[in-house]
């Protein structure tokens, strides 16, 4: 161990104010180097785990959004065809479309997902303005506004989902969770749509 020797030599010259500056330069300063690597890094995951919360909190509404045009096309296609007592259940669908829809809108809004471009933002105020306009007994446009809808909506939520880092999510347990709510879902939501129209 002679060759600790000159380092023995010099620390036994220093002063302990000298010896407790040495340490804090020594162990110190990489300590604290370290710590603000690691409060980056959860810096950077918490920001992560809050796009990902803010993209869960819109699919539900996005969801029920689709499902609720589904019903509405559903129910004036059955009264255009004879049910005439569906009237007052077409009112109540159409109601909770728009409903629907403000509900999705609001919560865009609230989790600052509303902003998403000139392009891009403006599909939905530009579908909610032609539902407004459009009768239920224009079953052809109807149906044309209902895919309209469905077709930006699957695109919209496909691009908040891939922004938000959820469809690249490791772990197996929330990948298959998130693959349901972001795939299986709204596919489900179609196919009891269709069969309803059907």
């Amino acid at each position: 161990m002679s060759f600790l020797d000159p380092a023995v030599r010099l620390v036994g010259r220093l002063t302990f104010r000298q010896k407790m500056h040495a340490t804090v330069l020594l162990f110190g300063a990489p300590l604290i180097v370290a710590l603000g690597v690691i409060v980056a890094g959860l810096g950077a995951r918490v920001s992560a785990v809050a796009h990902e919360r803010d993209a869960l909190a819109v699919q539900l509404p996005a969801l029920t959004l689709l499902a609720e045009m589904h019903q509405y096309l559903a129910a004036t296609q059955a009264w255009r065809e004879g049910g005439e007592a569906l009237a007052d259940e077409v009112a109540a669908s159409r109601a909770r479309t728009q409903q629907a829809y403000a509900a999705f809108a609001a919560a865009l809004d609230a989790r600052g997902l509303g902003a998403l471009g000139a392009a891009r933002g403006n599909w939905l105020k530009a579908w909610r303005a032609t539902l407004d306009e459009v009768a239920e007994a224009d079953a052809d446009r109807l149906s044309e506004l209902h895919s309209e809808l469905r077709a930006s909506l699957r695109g919209e939520l496909d691009r908040i989902n891939d922004a938000a880092g959820l469809l690249v999510d490791g772990q197996t347990s929330s990948s298959r969770l998130l693959d349901v709510v972001s795939g299986q879902l709204p596919e489900l939501i179609d196919t009891t749509g269709n069969a309803a129209r059907l």
